[in-house]
């Protein structure tokens, strides 16, 4: 499944339609992820975001790297999305 992503320090921040599509329920409930993004293999730890300030500056990350976004921005778009941060863990050496 493709979802869009953003990257912020030490994180990928991934928003959800205001519809709750299934894997925010799946990450909500179960916050241990894995993740593919450039064919890099990543694992984390998610959390939703609740905070109305945080969550206003996760959506405008998204605003701000995808263009698509940013014209959806006046018809609601990425208004009430819903943010999830994900922690990403280091990799282990072995």
């Amino acid at each position: 499944m493709t979802i869009w992503f953003a990257l912020g320090p030490g994180t990928i921040y991934l928003t959800g339609s205001a519809s709750h599509p299934h894997w925010c329920k799946n990450v909500a409930e179960h916050r241990e992820v894995s993740l593919c993004i450039g064919g890099e293999d990543l694992n984390g730890s998610a959390r939703r975001v609740d905070d109305l300030e945080e969550a206003q500056a996760i959506r405008q990350c998204f605003v701000d790297r995808y263009w698509l976004a940013r014209l959806s921005r006046p018809f609601g778009g990425y208004k009430d999305s819903i943010p999830f941060v994900v922690e990403i863990q280091a990799p282990t050496k072995g």
